[in-house]
């Protein structure tokens, strides 16, 4: 927890235990001022962000972390965080904060759904795996549906078709 923002835990059932699709990931590290800031820290910045406050609460508070000052201080000459480092930071690290954010949501809500049918129906908890599988094929289209038309949309696309596929052959062998 940084000034009263808290993160999320790493329990088993949490949204952190599963993996993220491949095309969250940038294949490129970031290598600003805000990317090199400890996560706990830029996790606190990107509540802050989403929560709506502006450049002119965030920075002052950002920049008089003693963390934030060690990392400025070795890598940046010192230099604070200004306006435009914070703008870049909204435009790449925190959207695809937010994206994550979403997915996770996302996998939460489909595994809750199938828990309800596992107690109700005595399903067996392969079940929960094909659900997890569901959940990020979903994810993966709507991701795709953003990419502009191109060879990397046309290989996202069937890759996630050969997994939808898999997962339905693998879904009829056991029935």
């Amino acid at each position: 927890m940084i000034d009263g923002h808290s993160s999320n835990g790493g329990a088993a059932d949490s949204p952190e235990a599963f993996a993220l699709p491949s095309a969250i990931r940038p294949g490129r590290a970031r290598r600003g001022k805000v990317a090199r800031l400890p996560r706990a820290i830029r996790e606190a910045l990107n509540q802050r962000l989403r929560d709506g406050l502006p450049a002119s609460e965030v920075l002052p508070w950002l920049n008089a972390l003693p963390e934030v000052r060690a990392v400025l201080h070795t890598r940046f000459h010192g230099k604070p965080i200004a306006a435009d480092n914070l703008s870049w930071w909204r435009r790449g690290g925190f959207a695809e904060w937010r994206q994550q954010q979403e997915i996770q949501e996302a996998i939460v809500k489909v595994l809750s759904a199938g828990r309800k049918t596992d107690s109700e129906n005595r399903v067996p908890t392969s079940g929960h795996y094909a659900t997890v599988a569901t959940a990020r094929a979903v994810v993966e289209s709507r991701i795709m549906e953003a990419m502009p038309e191109g060879p990397p949309k046309f290989a996202a696309c069937r890759k996630l078709l050969q997994s939808l596929a898999l997962l339905r052959r693998k879904e009829l062998a056991a029935g």
